[in-house]
């Protein structure tokens, strides 16, 4: 079976390098949103002190992300999956956007700490972000093996991007079940805050399976 590095020669490699480049960036968004949450988890009021460290990594994100786009748009390799790979690098910088929204809503709500302490320590809110950052590392791990591994190995880390996103979308469920269930003890502001930042959250975990999908896409014209 041949591999998908035969379409990556000189322009291609650089690119793709950039997309690599691109996502590290990416990740390191996601990482500092979940050392955030845990920052809360043990009441240190501290964490809005990352969200500036967030703000700057989508910033280098944003200008990765303009570079790249306009090298694949303004080059002549790739040829038809040309707007395949501007709608992947599309993707993953909505990822890096997601994190830095959702980090914001932490920060300028000022949240109760009963809230907080609800969400992210009695219900599942940890594991939630955990969740959507290991939907982010699969993803990563897809673009890491994407030059040298075969389509069936390709398609099972596709795959299994999904499933990451699945297991999240559970853990948001239940979140947000017991957080309208148990609504009255808290102040209305505070619960539609949380429930913005929930769903703003997700939205991490949704474009990295959006991306994945389009990488399916790549491989399925590549091996054509």
């Amino acid at each position: 079976m041949e591999k998908i590095l035969k379409l990556f020669v000189s322009g291609e490699q650089k690119v793709v390098k950039d997309i690599r480049r691109h996502f590290v960036v990416v990740e390191k968004c996601v990482e500092l949103l979940c050392a955030m949450v845990e920052k809360i988890s043990e009441n240190d009021r501290n964490f809005s002190n990352l969200f500036s460290e967030i703000d700057l990594l989508e910033t280098q994100a944003d200008e990765i992300h303009k570079s790249t786009s306009e090298e694949i748009a303004s080059g002549s390799f790739f040829a038809y999956l040309s707007s395949d790979f501007l709608n992947l690098m599309e993707k993953n910088d909505d990822i890096a956007d997601a994190a830095k929204d959702a980090a914001k809503i932490l920060v300028e709500s000022n949240l109760n700490s009963d809230i907080l302490a609800f969400v992210f320590k009695e219900l599942e809110g940890k594991d939630y972000m955990f969740s959507l950052l290991k939907t982010v590392k699969t993803l990563s791990k897809l673009y890491e093996i994407l030059e040298n591994s075969k389509k069936e190995e390709l398609i099972k880390f596709s795959h299994n991007v999904e499933r990451c996103e699945e297991d999240a979308d559970l853990i948001k469920a239940r979140i947000m079940r017991n957080l309208f269930l148990n609504s009255k003890k808290f102040n209305v502001l505070d619960v539609i805050a949380m429930k913005d930042f929930l769903n703003m959250a997700d939205n991490i975990a949704d474009n990295a399976e959006d991306a994945s999908d389009i990488v399916l896409k790549i491989v399925a014209k590549g091996f054509s």
